[in-house]
């Protein structure tokens, strides 16, 4: 059919060949998108609160762990330098006055491998050293004491006048 044919069919069957078109989708309000809105902001200001919290409270608990480390490293230290100080030679020379021994000037060694004794073991009395002193803390305590406090000076004694009982009992002189 030609454009003119066309033209001359009635308009009205014409349109009962079209549709209609469908309506666009359906489009939300502004204010559910601002309810969304709003619930997302919330939920995530809520998140970042919980992660401030979360973080300020394992803050704190760090700062107390390092200062328990801070005194522990500082106990440690003291006793590491008490340790080197009971271990140094006049240390162990005290403590083994104190108990009684004396050094000796007569060593004998120990060949570990074999357990070969090498010189000849030999008592030592304590006399054998004569320039070394050997005094006990007790014995140095009451050396200081006695040079420090000076000593009692006896009270003069008054002359016996005579007829004193006492210069009769002593006799002529």
């Amino acid at each position: 059919m030609s454009a003119l044919a066309q033209d001359r069919q009635p308009r009205s069957s014409r349109r009962a060949s079209l549709t209609t078109v469908p309506s666009g989708p359906a489009v939300l309000g502004r204010t559910p998108f601002l309810v969304i809105l709003a619930t997302f902001l919330v939920a995530g200001m809520v998140g970042v609160l919980l992660l401030n919290t979360t973080l300020q409270s394992r803050a704190f608990e760090v700062r107390k762990l390092q200062r328990q480390a801070n005194e522990v490293s500082y106990l440690r230290a003291d006793l590491e330098s008490k340790a080197r100080h009971l271990a140094t030679n006049e240390e162990l020379a005290r403590r083994a006055t104190e108990i009684g021994m004396v050094p000796n000037p007569y060593p004998v060694y120990v060949v570990l491998p074999s357990g070969e004794v090498r010189g000849v073991p030999k008592p030592v009395q304590g006399n054998e050293m004569p320039l070394v002193n050997y005094k006990s803390p007790a014995e140095v305590a009451a050396a200081r004491q006695a040079a420090v406090s000076p000593a009692p000076v006896p009270e003069p004694v008054a002359p016996a006048e005579p007829g004193d009982g006492v210069a009769a009992a002593q006799g002529p002189q």
